[in-house]
């Protein structure tokens, strides 16, 4: 979908590709999302449900590092995604808020594509998670990585500057790309004024301490959190 200002409101898509399928079957033959829009000044999405898809949303501008689109994402919910829950990778500046994807393979992409090369993004642009739940799950591979899951942030030198709001995080085992990947991204902000007593936390289920830097996050080890949380989530949106 293009356009000058794209709202979308609601709708759902369920996927019927075999969830068996690898990572790269996925990522070769059923590369698209769930929501792509490309937009001029800016775009919003609200309200949508989306499962069984290779990547979940794609915002995007009408051309490489233009830097004058921002997004709006809330109220929107996640599941069974085979690569990135967020495919950020124009670097739009944005807000995702209330919103709970709840099995990413990545949570989220600002990576460009070697075809599109790298870019700085502006000073002070800003991409905002709040209260936001993002849990990563596992994908077979055809390679020798097995079964896992890849990371939290997949990040690049492009990518906007990272601001966490009173969100919670699932990360069930180590990346199959290495520990490197699982860092939180140097920089970020994390703001939990609005939740003292719940703050942003990073529910780590691998054992021992969390393999990479996490910007102050908490990170707990109590499954009981994550549950919690996607409860109370859909409890509110039911």
């Amino acid at each position: 979908m293009a356009g000058a200002r794209t709202c979308i409101l609601g709708g759902e898509l369920r996927g019927t590709i075999d969830p068996g399928l690898s990572w790269e079957d996925f990522h070769d033959d059923y590369n698209a999302a769930c929501v792509k829009v490309v937009a001029l000044d800016w775009l919003q999405i609200h309200g949508t449900r989306c499962d069984g898809v290779e990547d979940g949303f794609r915002p995007q501008e009408g051309g490489v590092n233009l830097n004058r689109t921002s997004f709006l994402i809330s109220g929107t919910h996640l599941s069974n995604v085979a690569d990135d829950c967020l495919e950020n990778d124009y670097t739009l500046g944005g807000v995702v808020h209330d919103s709970l994807w709840e099995s990413c393979f990545t949570g989220i992409s600002e990576r460009p594509s070697s075809a599109n090369g790298s870019w700085t993004s502006p000073e002070g642009e800003t991409l905002t998670l709040d209260h936001v739940l993002i849990g990563l799950h596992a994908m077979p591979h055809d390679s020798d990585k097995g079964t896992g899951t890849n990371a939290l942030f997949k990040w690049s030198t492009s990518a906007n500057d990272l601001v966490i709001k009173c969100s919670t995080f699932f990360v069930p085992e180590r990346s199959v790309n290495g520990t490197d990947t699982m860092a939180v991204p140097a920089g970020t902000v994390v703001d939990d004024s609005a939740c003292p007593d719940r703050p942003s936390t990073i529910v780590w289920l691998g054992g021992g301490e969390y393999p990479a830097p996490t910007a102050g996050l908490r990170v707990v080890d109590d499954r009981k959190v994550w549950d919690d949380a996607v409860a109370a989530w859909k409890a509110a949106h039911s």
